[in-house]
């Protein structure tokens, strides 16, 4: 069910915040920038691309919006990391910072989709396994 799939996203994301949180600790990262600043290499991207609910359309668009936002100042986090600039990088995940922002305001977002959603599926659920073989060379 969607719901579920939304929850466990969300879920998903804030690990990620957690992981770059160590990443700043550590002065270290094995990311690559670009790859994060392309908002469909995560799970959560590509169900939003897959959503396709019409009465939802300027809600799931705005979601969509501040998860390319979330995922742009991860991007900048990775690079600042591997810059060495480890202070700059952890201005911007400070609990008043940009990227807890974006990442409160995409939380918020998914919130009131998951609350907006018709308690059926109505084929909303993309096919993550088919979608993952179709970016495969």
């Amino acid at each position: 069910m969607i719901r579920n799939e939304l929850v466990r996203l969300i879920g998903s994301h804030a690990l990620w915040r957690a992981d770059l949180i160590k990443a700043v600790q550590a002065g270290h990262i094995a990311a690559d920038a670009l790859e994060i600043l392309d908002d469909s290499n995560c799970d959560l991207g590509l169900c939003l691309q897959g959503l396709k609910e019409p009465d939802l359309a300027d809600l799931i668009q705005a979601t969509h919006s501040a998860h390319l936002v979330f995922h742009a100042i991860a991007a900048q986090i990775v690079r600042l990391i591997e810059k060495g600039r480890i202070g700059d990088a952890g201005m911007l995940l400070r609990a008043d910072g940009p990227f807890f922002h974006a990442s409160s305001e995409l939380i918020h977002c998914l919130n009131r989709v998951q609350e907006q959603l018709p308690s059926a599926p109505n084929g909303l659920v993309p096919d993550f396994q088919l979608i993952q073989k179709l970016k495969e060379p």
